[in-house]
């Protein structure tokens, strides 16, 4: 094989996630795109060959990550990917474990601990705190509630059917509320008045009213999802609330 890109190295791809980003990417490529566009963030896979300004990596590496969106996915046998995108994929999980959790975990991660600047190392403080996160059941859910579990927040998710209630409980969610229902009114009888953060998965236009009712002063929003109409932010200056969009992209001046 030829790699002209001496940071890049080629991976043979063993297993690959699909993501909703991929569906949406299938059904808009057919009308927008000028070319077909190869889908897929995730893989695991093998280093088959490595460029010159390689040095994290060898051949016969095994290896893990989310890929970039401007660039040729991950749905293919062959994969060309800069090596700084790159880790060794775990030990302990499968090869279809592994290559799903790259693209659900970074985007969970860095909502909470980057756009919200939760501190995971301080239990004792978040544990005052509390964060509803909706669509705790969907990929980037089930990772955001084990993880604000760990960092001791106490965690609400939102769920319509009894196995997306269970599933969420099984991944360390403290309350589920259904989405069926009033959810402000839900959260109250729990005993939160406000809720210090957070996390919308699913559909802002649609929560955004729930949301603008139960963040606290001083509480954190991140949406994942964006919005298909303009959203009242005014309520944001008032209560000192910060807003966040959070979209992991890989720049393409990785290869500058």
């Amino acid at each position: 094989m030829f790699l002209s890109n001496k940071n890049y190295r080629i991976v043979k791809v063993e297993a690959v996630s699909v993501n909703p980003v991929d569906v949406f990417t299938r059904r808009g490529q057919k009308k927008q795109l000028a070319e077909p566009k190869v889908i897929g963030y995730d893989a695991y896979g093998n280093v088959v060959e490595t460029g010159s300004k390689t040095s994290l990596f060898k051949q016969g590496d095994k290896v893990f990550y989310a890929g970039a969106y401007d660039r040729p996915g991950s749905d293919s046998e062959y994969q060309a990917v800069d090596e700084r995108i790159v880790v060794h994929a775990p030990k302990q999980l499968s090869i279809a474990e592994s290559a799903a959790m790259p693209l659900t975990s970074l985007t969970a991660w860095k909502s909470l601990f980057e756009q919200m600047n939760i501190n995971i190392n301080d239990v004792d403080n978040n544990q005052k705190q509390s964060i509803l996160i909706i669509n705790g059941s969907g990929g980037v859910g089930s990772i955001a509630t084990q993880l604000a579990h760990l960092a001791g927040l106490k965690v609400i998710a939102t769920a319509g059917k009894a196995e997306a209630k269970a599933w969420e409980l099984s991944h360390w969610v403290d309350y589920v509320v259904d989405y069926h229902e009033d959810l402000v009114k839900q959260v109250n009888d729990l005993g939160f008045k406000k809720v210090n953060y957070i996390l919308e998965l699913s559909n802002l236009n649609f929560y955004w009213p729930v949301i603008t009712k139960l963040i606290a002063p001083f509480g954190k929003i991140v949406s994942t999802t964006g919005s298909g109409r303009n959203l009242d932010f005014s309520f944001l200056k008032s209560r000192m609330v910060s807003f966040g969009w959070e979209w992991l992209k890989v720049n393409t001046c990785l290869e500058k």
